[in-house]
């Protein structure tokens, strides 16, 4: 059984070459970058042309789609294409060959941008992308992601049975990492942030590679905090 390794070397430079611009783009949306000690912002613009390249670096989607439809949904669509190449599940979780699921809770906000990264290879492993409308469906899960329509509280009511279930958890509000989810992916100031809770990953016996936080914006150490 193999754990999905640690991403280093390249994937560490695709997305960090993105994380490090605000996109000059017709929705004027971008991404944090924030330095190792979190205390400084190093913030760049590029032209919409030099946006969709940097965008390709680290999305499956053509440049001529990227064109078309970038977008919050489209960025963090390339997030979630990316974030499970700096996760480590636990060795007994995923059998060799295993695909990972990303199963999306609740109305789907993509309208069809993950289309482009379902059955794409992360870390030699196929990302099947699932959409479910209950907690109850969501423990054959590796990567759960809420969407803004769905109540969080319902997910972090379920806290314990999820982290022993080893559930990667990700959802948009500004308190979801800090009252107990993983993974948040934020809208601030026209940018995508990313916070990272890392009580909760430890408690789901998931790994967070140190290169996925130094991009972080906020990083809580326990629930609450």
């Amino acid at each position: 059984m193999l754990p999905i390794v640690l991403a280093t070397g390249q994937n560490r430079l695709d997305f960090l070459k993105v994380t490090n611009f605000k996109f000059a783009c017709p929705s004027n949306v971008g991404i944090d970058h924030i330095s190792k000690d979190n205390d400084k912002q190093g913030y760049g613009s590029l032209s919409i042309r030099d946006m969709l390249l940097v965008l390709a670096l680290i999305s499956p989607l053509s440049f001529a789609e990227a064109a078309e439809r970038t977008s919050e949904y489209n960025v963090k669509a390339a997030y979630l294409y990316q974030i499970p190449k700096f996760i480590n599940w636990p060795l007994e979780y995923l059998e060799e060959g295993d695909p990972l699921h990303l199963c999306i809770l609740g109305d789907d906000p993509f309208r069809g941008a993950l289309q482009k990264i379902h059955l794409r290879q992360v870390q030699g492993r196929e990302l099947h992308v699932q959409y479910i409308k209950k907690v109850k469906n969501a423990f054959k899960c590796h990567i759960l992601y809420l969407s803004s329509d769905f109540a969080e509280q319902k997910v972090l009511d379920q806290y314990h049975r999820i982290s022993d279930q080893h559930i990667l958890t990700i959802g948009e509000s500004g308190r979801f990492a800090r009252d107990g989810g993983i993974i948040a992916l934020t809208l601030r100031n026209d940018r995508v942030a990313l916070e990272v809770n890392l009580k909760a990953a430890e408690d789901a016996q998931i790994k967070v590679s140190s290169n996925l936080l130094e991009i972080a914006s906020r990083v809580y150490n326990q629930k609450g905090q």
